[in-house]
């Protein structure tokens, strides 16, 4: 991976609302600024020198039984 991008949207949207591309492995150490975790949601992607991109993985709850 040439980067990662990182995602958020609020808890109550559906689709991913912002994004920006980090480099390499700091995208472990990514803050988002003004991004209240308690409201937000967050996804990561790789991408390489072409701009392709992976799925995002996202770390959200595990569906009700």
């Amino acid at each position: 991976a040439t980067g990662y991008r990182v995602y958020w949207r609020k808890a109550d949207r559906p689709d991913w609302q912002e994004k920006v591309d980090v480099a390499g492995a700091t995208a472990a150490e990514t803050t988002l600024k003004g991004v209240i975790v308690d409201d937000h949601f967050g996804g990561v992607a790789a991408f390489d020198a072409e701009g392709d991109e992976s799925m995002i993985t996202f770390a959200g709850l595990p569906p009700r039984s």
